[in-house]
């Protein structure tokens, strides 16, 4: 049997508190030629003043194996705030991949605003401000420039 070709590389982000097997439940989401690789975030990771350089450590495996692929595209696939901070040291060690596009499953906060963890993600991949790129009508949830 032949083997499909790499069409697209997903980093799966997991949440605080998760569990690697938990996270790698959702490799099942994306089709046939997905290069899928996984990495959990820890509770630790989250709020201890050490788990900045653990999550660094975590963004670098992440993308030497995005790299290694070779994969025209690059996804990554984020679970709540655990997720969206792997993910801004994930962009901090990409040069010179990039990614293509970013799927929030899930991030808390009031219904009908936007995710307050996924702000500085969207304004890094945007090249500009939260104020410059978010809709008007959204602009106004921030007090001052982010």
């Amino acid at each position: 049997m032949q083997r499909e070709p790499v069409r697209r590389a997903v980093m799966l982000l997991g949440w605080s508190g998760s569990k690697l097997r938990h996270v790698r439940k959702h490799e099942a989401c994306w089709p046939p030629g997905t290069a899928v690789f996984a990495e959990n975030v820890t509770i630790e990771d989250t709020f201890a003043r050490s788990g900045r350089a653990a999550l660094r450590e975590k963004a670098r495996r992440l993308v030497a194996e995005a790299k290694a692929t070779k994969a025209p595209r690059l996804y990554a696939h984020i679970f709540s705030n655990g997720g969206s901070m792997l993910l801004l040291e994930v962009l901090s060690e990409l040069e010179p991949l990039r990614l293509d596009g970013v799927v929030y499953d899930s991030a808390p906060s009031a219904e009908g605003t936007i995710r307050p963890i996924a702000g500085p993600v969207i304004a890094y991949l945007s090249g500009g401000t939260l104020r410059e790129r978010l809709p008007a009508g959204w602009a106004p949830l921030w007090a001052g420039p982010l």
